[in-house]
């Protein structure tokens, strides 16, 4: 039986259906690291990965959220430091 055999497709799609919710936060996390060590080099590939997953997720919304609230403090921050 190959990797890719129906029984192993199917038991996949059965697994992303039942966690579709967590895959938002997964690829989030993983692709924070992947910027880490590459020290940003592959800012855009990763964003444009954390938008489909987090579409696929379900949860485009909050991930929008938290970025514009996380930037808003950044830009916030260094301006009342001055």
């Amino acid at each position: 039986m190959g990797l890719f055999s129906g029984r192993n497709m199917r038991k996949a799609q059965s697994l992303l259906d039942k966690n579709r919710h967590k895959i938002g936060g997964m690829v989030d996390k993983a692709t924070d690291q992947v910027d880490k060590v590459t020290k940003g080099k592959t800012a855009g590939v990763t964003a444009k990965l954390d938008e489909a997953a987090h579409k696929f997720s379900g949860t485009v919304g909050e991930q929008t959220g938290e970025t514009a609230d996380i930037e808003s403090t950044d830009d916030v921050g260094p301006e009342a430091a001055e």
